[in-house]
């Protein structure tokens, strides 16, 4: 599985790589698009912040996750 890091550096990079990953790893985020008042753009964010789910679902279960608190209010229901 690629970090984080290394999915930046080949988006930059060498883009034509991006489809040699899984799509999972890429965007992973795009699956938060499905929860009730999280959109594109916060689902983004959140994909820019955590690598991946399972980090996210870290984050949220240490109520750190940066953004607004109905946000991660939402979050909790979703992983819970």
């Amino acid at each position: 599985m690629a970090d984080r890091d290394e999915i930046d550096w080949i988006r930059e990079h060498e883009p034509e790589r991006l489809n040699e990953l899984p799509k999972q790893e890429v965007e992973w985020y795009k699956d938060l698009e499905q929860i009730n008042g999280i959109g594109k753009e916060t689902a983004k964010d959140l994909g820019k912040i955590y690598s991946s789910i399972e980090e996210l679902k870290k984050a949220v279960d240490n109520d750190s996750v940066p953004l607004r608190n109905d946000i991660l209010i939402k979050l909790k229901t979703y992983f819970n």
